[in-house]
């Protein structure tokens, strides 16, 4: 299987921007695209997590938080339901593990946006939950603005990976046996 990465660089002639590199080495938007209304539901399976991304993520300008589930198996069925901008999940749940729901949430709603804010780090976990087709990837110990970006970024359609987990990423794909006809 072929990756391939898409890297967007922001040149205007006037030598405005719409975007400005933040202290995290990322792109920060500017204010205008900071009030578009993004709907979230979050799923986790620790009641703590949940309420306070709520409170974090609700006090955002533009976000609401419209659901969350405990379970995998809860935002299957909260998702037949409603129609979220962005999905905030974590991977390991009882029950269903995140990428499985993953995949059968894109195989129902296939437009569905899934931003992945999990403890586990492993390559195997990153490869395996892109693959899968969330549209980004956090840890838990992501600072709260890092969070929020990646919410309007996912939003947009774009993938967001912070830089140390897409290094890891590509070391781990780096290490993809190729077949003799792949190699051809």
């Amino acid at each position: 299987q072929i990756w391939a990465i898409q890297v967007l660089c922001v040149i205007t002639t006037s030598g405005q921007s719409d975007h400005a590199v933040d202290s995290y080495g990322g792109w920060k938007l500017k204010e205008a695209a900071e009030t578009e209304q993004i709907s979230i539901v979050i799923v986790d399976d620790h009641p703590v997590v949940r309420q306070g991304l709520r409170a974090m993520l609700s006090s955002e300008p533009g976000f609401t938080v419209m659901g969350m589930g405990a379970s995998a198996r809860e935002a299957l069925s909260l998702l037949a339901h409603e129609e979220p901008d962005v999905v905030l999940m974590d991977l390991r749940m009882p029950g269903m593990e995140g990428t499985e729901a993953i995949v059968e949430l894109r195989r129902l709603k296939p437009d569905t946006r899934i931003l992945v804010l999990t403890n586990y780090g492993s390559d195997e976990y990153i490869v395996r939950t892109m693959q899968a087709g969330a549209m980004g990837y956090l840890l838990k110990n992501t600072p709260q603005e890092e969070i929020v970006r990646a919410v309007r970024i996912v939003h947009r359609g774009e993938r967001y990976v912070p830089k140390d987990i897409a290094q890891r990423l590509f070391e781990a794909i780096g290490r993809v046996e190729l077949s003799p006809r792949e190699l051809e």
